[in-house]
């Protein structure tokens, strides 16, 4: 059975027991996911929150700014998907498609992609923040 991404914030030390009372309490009070009011009361950065979720889903986190990226990635997936989803293609392996996303319970980009560019989508996850600076940086300044 996977952990829940509380146990694992506990576990790594980066809220307390204490922490996750009080925003599970504030789940319960608007409905909204654990990740997100964590971040809003300022308990977590989305970093460490992402690598949690990537432990918890057990996916890859990726650092962006640390990766190589293919060439041929960046050129099969059009723009228009990019700044839409706010997704980076990260690699091609046969008809595998990595991409970098920052929401892994969203669905929506990877059926879109795998039904109109025919690719199978796997996903890593990296900051909102590094999604964006390095579509600026593939894909231009117009890209945003």
């Amino acid at each position: 059975m996977a952990l829940r991404l509380g146990d694992i914030l506990i576990e790594r030390r980066l809220i307390t027991a204490q922490e996750l009372e009080l925003a599970l309490k504030e789940q319960e009070r608007t409905n909204e996911v654990l990740g997100k009011i964590l971040l809003k009361m300022g308990l977590i950065k989305e970093a460490a929150l992402l690598q949690a979720i990537a432990e918890q889903q057990g996916i890859a986190f990726v650092e962006l700014r640390n990766l190589e990226i293919q060439d041929k990635a960046i050129r099969s997936v059009p723009v228009k998907f990019i700044w839409h989803y706010n997704i980076l293609p990260l690699s091609i392996a046969g008809n595998i498609l990595t991409i970098a996303v920052s929401n892994p319970f969203d669905v929506w980009p990877i059926d879109d992609l795998e039904t109109n560019l025919g690719f199978h989508v796997e996903k890593a996850l990296a900051t909102s923040s590094d999604i964006a600076e390095a579509i600026k940086k593939y894909y231009g300044v117009g890209a945003d």
